[in-house]
């Protein structure tokens, strides 16, 4: 169709209005000249949309008598707060293929405040969710149009990780994440700097071990010397406690990244101690303006402390307290060197606490508002426990598993050990080593005796010796590499190999069955993950569990990552196991590293992780959050009457790694543990020496159980967190966010008005067969710009004909339904149709009860106004102003918060006609307006102005500590004797640089010191309320 000239359009990308000015035409394509911002646009008309004059189609709809009902006013509702985001909407609500925890979305209400600086650290205990809350928070970004393709979203975390969170985001979210190598991620930074981005380049995954390397460092560092802006919209950084350590090549790209990115989060469920320096240095990462050097981190720490004491008091408005309280003001203005004082309402505070009388709930709340922006942490920082975010703690029930050899087995593990010492002393070994050294054959002999035939062939003590990773960090054994066995050793072996050939019978594995067979009597889901270091004990198990009739899986170090020619990834092995194709899942520790299983409810330790705070890892893969069992079951096999029955009696039980949780307290115990371990195997202590060394352990676990307990006790006075955890705990009895609800009558509106016949099969959940002609109108619809990614939620839509549309994540049955986000692509499409074919109503006229709306029986005219307020955030809220048809005076309510009196109402029915006078009312609804938002705007000034004020104070500060950082650089390349120009010319373009975007955020944020508002008519309703 061809469009007239002097057409008003909206250009899709930026919502620039223009006027097209001149048609060029060939071969029936046409190509428009549009008149945007007093500059010519050529452009195809997939680019931009017809612009609607949204109060002269009011004025219409009035002439014409053409008023919708209640059911059309929704639609209404829902199709104008989806056009842009409004303030007191969570538009993540329900809004992915996640079990529902309101917990999960604390941070992103924390992100959302304007002190945060859209930057935050979650530190959330293990298996609380941090990788759906980020997707919550990407969710709503980009409802908010705060996420574009310009500038798109990173991801970078452990390369073990990087398929997870692909897998996670697709699955969870319908987000297409690219997993970057080398080389694809190198031609993502050619294409940021050339500008030549395309817009399904919008969301990527790297590995943090490649980028700390020394080559992408630089390439990272010379684009920070040329972009003085930042080039990703979001960064996230996963197990972000890698960075803590200055000085590192982590430490460095986390500051990069920092700069790089406009908005961040990082994340770690690593236990942090306010008194070390591990806090500061990644809060200076998050946020380098608000914290810049650890002397100010630590001035912050005690009046912060105060603060939030004072607020817990204040919310509490008792009387009794007011004069403790204004003592406490005095403390946090001396603490604070006067700032807290010097401010006008922190004056009108103190005033009021010395007059003794209780506050109005809209002082509480108001006073409440502005001393929060004295405290940065509060927005900066969230941590949720397991015991807060879940229902019920999951109870773990330990099984220990003894292992008595026979006597030929026995036999066959001394000379095992005996086989180890000569081999070692052949190549010259020292004898006071043999302990240590003969190690890891003693492991392999204890983990499984039939699978040392290989081992015993291989030389495997060659390997041990010359490996320079330790062997905690490794998954398991696939990474050794054998050599072939002296001449005077090869018979040797052959011999231990023949005794174990003769072996009738393989204790260890009959005892496995004995407890399998045990768990699956016991377990609700029968199903079990077996753990062990050595693959080749893992084959070995395979086959015999199979020959015994179980269907079993195997993760390993062999196992890729993704799925290819030749073998599944990791991640569909680990769907099939969800989904009970096969009911043992046999892992190394690729499986005990941020694989999730919280679908199984059991796990058994074949043998024992070498180093033990790893148990956590495997165990914290199923006690996590979706966990559904009460109890999850641990088994953990050892053999008895040697160095590893010591090694489980003092760490494992003394210590009580298990029910305890101890293994995330590794940064803190870990080496304490390892190095009495260590002193175990060599047999070197004394059973007094051993005594006093695991009565110094327990003194050092119970020291870091005591840190950690105060720590999450302090989250009150240092976060909020009390009074923010209330909030989140009624988040599900909010009802003015966007629902589920809302998406099925949109969609169920749409489907009337093109005569689809469809079931409703609850209030979430619609079946009906798409047509041919809306399947075309679909595709086409898709191929507009801005629609990019929309793949993943579209694909099924597009190929099949009869559907059952889920439109709540949390109750999605992937084999049932297809999920439809309320902010997806099919709503967007469904919007879009509605306003090209002329099916809103703006004008409503019906009838409700005065007990639903809370308002007194008559005729009410209702003006609804569209206002944008912008200051440092730009926020838009919906104002409804019920004028009384009798009067014709504005009644005295929340203009901001009335439209919720409209949520969840029924519509009665209306006898009579009632006439109004439309003009009258909306000029009157048009002052009150006015006068409210003067009202409102002197509340929220002065909160801005503190706001800007930190907020400048902040970057100054940090702009200078970036700056001496990067000079510091440039002095210690200097005394090294190095002389690379371009090295220096790339640091020197860095400072320039951070004191460019430094000034560009001063300048902006001055800018911004008087917030001025606008408002638009976009509605009417004639409202009947009717007494009892």
């Amino acid at each position: 169709m061809k469009i007239e000239i002097g057409s008003q359009v909206r250009l899709i990308t930026t919502q620039q209005i223009g006027v097209i000015v001149d048609i060029i035409e060939r071969r029936g394509q046409y190509l428009y000249k549009v008149l945007v911002d007093g500059t010519i646009k050529t452009m195809q008309a997939k680019f931009f949309e017809f612009f609607i004059n949204e109060e002269s189609l009011i004025y219409k709809e009035i002439d014409e008598a053409r008023y919708g009902n209640l059911r059309d006013y929704e639609v209404f509702q829902t199709w104008t707060r989806l056009k842009k985001p409004y303030e007191g909407n969570l538009y993540s609500y329900l809004n992915s293929k996640t079990v529902f925890n309101p917990f999960q979305f604390k941070p992103l209400l924390k992100f959302l405040q304007g002190q945060s600086m859209e930057r935050l650290f979650i530190a959330d205990e293990v298996g609380v969710g941090k990788t759906i809350e980020s997707g919550i928070i990407i969710t709503e970004m980009l409802a908010r149009k705060k996420i574009r393709w310009q500038k798109p979203v990173i991801v970078i975390c452990p390369n073990i990780l990087g398929p997870k969170w692909q897998k996670e985001m697709r699955d969870r979210f319908n987000l297409t994440f690219q997993l970057h190598n080398k080389d694809t991620f190198k031609l993502l930074l050619k294409n940021i700097q050339t500008n030549q981005l395309q817009p399904h380049q919008m969301f990527h995954i790297v590995s943090m071990q490649m980028l700390r390397s020394e080559e992408m460092l630089l390439l990272l560092e010379e684009l920070n010397s040329q972009q003085q802006e930042a080039i990703w919209s979001l960064a996230i950084i996963d197990e972000a406690h890698h960075m803590r350590n200055s000085g590192t090549n982590s430490n460095r790209l986390g500051h990069l990244i920092s700069t790089l990115s406009e908005m961040l989060i990082m994340l770690s469920a690593t236990p942090l101690n306010l008194k070390d320096e591990d806090l500061f240095q990644l809060m200076h990462i998050l946020n380098p303006y608000l914290y810049p050097d650890i002397q100010s981190f630590s001035a912050l720490i005690e009046p912060v402390k105060i603060l939030n004491r004072f607020i817990q008091d204040l919310l509490l408005n008792d009387v009794s307290q007011f004069s403790y309280m204004q003592l406490q003001m005095l403390e946090i203005d001396k603490k604070m060197n006067g700032l807290f004082m010097k401010h006008e309402q922190m004056q009108q505070l103190l005033h009021k606490l010395s007059g003794n009388i209780p506050f109005q709930p809209k002082e509480v709340a108001q006073f409440e508002r502005i001393l929060k922006l004295f405290n940065p942490l509060e927005a900066s920082f969230t941590r949720t426990l397991k015991k807060e975010a879940l229902e019920q703690v999951v109870v773990r029930d330990v099984v220990k598993v003894p292992i008595y050899f026979s006597k030929e087995e026995n036999e066959i593990y001394d000379e095992i050990i005996e086989f180890a010492t000569q081999q070692y002393q052949l190549k010259g070994g020292h004898p006071s080593a043999i302990g240590f050294v003969t190690n890891l054959p003693r492991r392999m002999a204890t983990s499984c005796l039939p699978a040392m035939k290989e081992y015993l062939t291989k030389g495997f003590l060659t390997e041990i010796m010359n490996f320079d990773e330790p062997l905690e960090d490794l998954e398991d054994d696939s990474m050794f590499h054998y050599d072939i066995l002296p001449q005077q050793l090869q018979i040797r072996s052959q011999e231990i190999c023949e005794k174990i050939n003769a072996l009738t019978t393989d204790t260890k594995y009959d005892q496995l069955l004995i407890t399998i067979n045990h768990l699956f009597e016991v377990l609700e889901n029968k199903q079990i993950i077996i753990f062990s270091f050595f693959t080749k004990t893992i084959a070995y198990l395979k086959k015999r569990l199979e020959a015994d009739g179980f269907s079993v899986g195997v993760i390993t170090g062999e196992t890729p990552l993704v799925e290819n020619r030749d073998h599944l990834g990791r991640y569909e092995i680990i769907e099939n196991f969800k989904q009970k194709k096969f009911n043992i899942l046999l892992a190394s520790d690729v499986g005990g590293e941020g694989l999730d299983f919280q679908f199984c409810q059991s796990m058994l330790n074949y043998d024992l992780p070498y180093n033990p705070m790893k148990i956590e890892q495997r165990i914290g893969r199923i006690d996590r959050f979706g966990q559904q069992a009460e109890k999850v079951f641990i088994a953990n096999m050892y053999l008895a009457n040697t160095v590893d029955e010591r090694i489980y009696e003092l760490l494992y039980e003394r210590v009580n790694l298990i029910h305890e949780s101890i293994g995330m307290f590794e940064p803190i115990i870990g080496k304490e543990i390892e190095g009495l371990q260590q002193d175990l195997i060599k047999g070197s202590l004394t059973e007094s020496q051993q005594q006093e060394k695991m009565k110094t352990l327990l003194l050092a676990v119970e020291k870091a159980k005591l840190e950690k307990e105060q720590f999450d006790l302090q989250r009150n006075d240092l976060y909020g967190d009390d009074s923010f955890n209330s909030i989140i705990s009624g988040i599900t009895k909010q009802n003015d966010f966007l629902t589920p609800r809302d998406a099925a009558k949109i969609t169920a509106f749409y489907l009337e008005m093109n005569n689809i016949e469809f079931e409703w099969l609850d209030d979430e959940r619609l079946k009906f067969t798409i047509s041919p002609i809306i399947l075309e109108q679909l595709t086409t619809f898709l191929r507009k710009p801005g629609n990019e990614g929309h793949q993943e939620e579209m694909a099924l839509i597009l190929k099949s004909k009869k559907l059952v549309f889920q439109f709540n994540g949390s109750k999605y049955n992937e084999l049932l339904e297809v999920f439809i986000p309320i902010t997806g692509f099919w709503i967007r499409f469904v919007l879009a149709e509605l306003e090209n074919r002329s099916a809103l109503y703006r004008v409503f006229r019906f009838a409700v009860s005065s007990k639903e709306i809370g308002m007194g029986s008559g005729n009410y005219c209702m003006p609804i106004f569209n206002i944008e307020v912008s200051g440092v955030q730009e926020l838009n809220h919906i104002g409804m102003v019920p004028v009384c048809e009798k009067t014709g005076i504005a009644v005295d309510v929340d203009y901001l918060e009335f439209s919720k009196q409209l949520s969840n109402v029924e519509e009665i029915d209306n006898f009579g006609l009632y006439f109004f006078t439309h003009d009258e009312a909306i000029a009157e609804g048009q002052f009150a307006i006015e006068e409210f938002m003067g009202n409102y705007l002197e509340e929220i000034q002065f909160e801005q102005t503190i706001l800007i004020e930190t907020r400048i104070q902040a970057i100054e500060l940090g702009c200078k500590t970036r700056v001496n950082r990067l000079k510091q650089m440039i002095n210690d390349y200097l005394v090294s004797g190095r002389e690379d120009e371009r090295y220096l010319r790339m640091l020197n373009g860095q400072i320039e640089n951070e004191k460019n975007r430094a000034n560009e955020k001063i300048v902006s944020l001055k800018g911004s010191q008087q917030i001025a508002y606008t408002t638009q008519l976009i509605g009417l309703i004639d409202l009947v309320v009717k007494g009892e």
